[in-house]
């Protein structure tokens, strides 16, 4: 069964949540996605200011596993400020997927940018300070993903993660603010950089902002199958290759 949690906290309560979101990291149930939204503003719940959304699903066999695995949440150190608070709820993919894509609007202008960290919490706020102060009016959005500590894996090519997963995502729609939020997400992510084991390809920005994103052995191993089947260089290179 599919179900999930919501906790909306005011913006001012950064300062308690992300260190405790990171001192949780290793404890999250697998079956739960720890999503925490930062913007200034949650349309979808009628809250017109900056606010710190976490939205975790869960998958479980029961009611009772789901609950059960959503209850680390409970113990945020500000639970008590929360605007709103569902600690469970059932629900199902196309009520989450409407609830994500309510960030990524079509018809806008976006600038986007990642990073997969294990940083401490005391090396991460000063950026995340900087992320918040920032942030461009919504939709633009400051996503942390909660990824655990995840366990080896063969053979994968895009071969980099870490703890957690940092995600930047500028949007507007006036091209005349393409100068004041284009650059928003990565020039943040730039001065975060010495905290970051690579990027996800995802919602990355290779073009602008160079990073691995896979490890230097498979990165090797495509340059050997590259130099078989294509010697010539006919195809292009991963852009942003460093």
């Amino acid at each position: 069964m599919c179900g999930s949690s919501l906790y909306v906290y005011p913006m001012q309560c950064a300062e308690e949540i992300y260190p405790w979101a990171r001192a949780i990291s290793a404890e999250v149930d697998r079956r739960v996605e720890l999503q925490i939204v930062a913007s200034g503003a949650v349309p979808g719940a009628g809250i017109d200011i900056p606010s710190i959304v976490l939205a975790s699903p869960v998958f479980a066999e029961s009611e009772a596993e789901a609950t059960a695995a959503l209850a680390l949440l409970e113990t945020c150190p500000v639970r008590d400020r929360a605007t709103i608070a569902v600690p469970y709820a059932p629900s199902d993919l196309d009520t989450w997927y409407a609830g994500v894509m309510s960030n990524y609007p079509t018809g806008y202008r976006y600038g986007t940018d990642n990073m997969w960290t294990s940083a401490t919490a005391e090396e991460l706020m000063p950026g995340i300070r900087r992320i918040l102060e920032t942030m461009p009016p919504h939709p633009a959005h400051f996503l942390w993903l909660n990824w655990g500590p995840s366990p080896q894996r063969q053979d994968m090519a895009y071969s980099l993660e870490d703890e957690i997963y940092l995600a930047l995502y500028g949007v507007w729609q006036d091209a005349a603010d393409d100068d004041s939020h284009g650059d928003w997400a990565r020039s943040n992510l730039a001065a975060m950089e010495h905290l970051q084991t690579g990027v996800q390809l995802a919602d990355e920005n290779l073009g602008r902002r160079p990073a691995p994103f896979a490890t230097d052995a498979v990165m090797a191993e495509l340059d050997r199958v590259r130099s078989v089947y294509d010697p010539a260089g006919r195809f292009h290179s991963w852009m942003g290759r460093v």
